[in-house]
């Protein structure tokens, strides 16, 4: 569990230094890791089991995320208000739904959409860039297919387009007990609704 420990002061200023995909420290990638992590804020004892953070893939330094700043500020604003110590916060529970594509089931996690830096502007506030998951399995169609194209760059990532290009989404790659593929975003939103034919969870 990592601890940091806070004056009123110095919390407000984290909102004014927004940490992006870029380790200040050694200048790696950052990515979003969910962690186990206690804040205090003039004496105000907040623990949260997950909360999503960026952690440098190099270096291992921790930085906050919009979303998790703003959690830990509701948090902090209740126990004023019940004029509280401490709390215990698990954030697993709560499932945020964007008003896009809702005829159709998409499984997605709000949180990263509110966490990745870059996803969430002014200009798409709303879950337009929403990252969604697919089964793996959901690629096989699109690689026999003449219709579309296929590339994987890495372990991690590739793009799946149409073959005159007009449209073309990013894929994520993640390699974990299920493995999932991570399409971005509700902007392909009816295309992407193809996929769900091949990938049922």
């Amino acid at each position: 569990m990592n601890e940091y420990v806070f004056t009123a002061d110095q919390f407000d200023k984290l909102f004014e230094n927004q940490s992006f995909d870029e380790c200040d420290r050694c200048k790696g990638v950052r990515e979003v890791s969910f962690e186990h992590v206690k804040i205090i804020v003039e004496g105000k004892s907040m623990e949260f089991n997950a909360i999503p953070m960026l952690k440098c893939k190099i270096c291992g330094e921790l930085a906050f995320t919009l979303f998790s700043l703003r959690t830990i500020y509701g948090c902090y604003k209740e126990l004023n208000a019940r004029n509280a110590s401490g709390v215990n916060c698990k954030l697993t529970e709560y499932r945020k739904r964007y008003d896009f594509c809702t005829d159709v089931d998409f499984l997605y996690d709000f949180r990263d959409y509110e966490s990745i830096p870059g996803l969430m502007t002014e200009i798409s506030d709303s879950g337009f860039l929403q990252p969604v998951y697919f089964k793996k399995d959901a690629l096989l169609y699109f690689v026999n297919s003449p219709e579309y194209e296929t590339n994987i760059f890495s372990e991690s990532y590739g793009t799946l387009s149409k073959i005159d290009k007009t449209i073309e989404v990013l894929l994520g790659i993640f390699h974990l007990v299920l493995i999932q593929i991570i399409c971005w975003s509700f902007g392909w939103g009816i295309w992407i609704k193809q996929i769900l034919n091949f990938a049922q969870f």
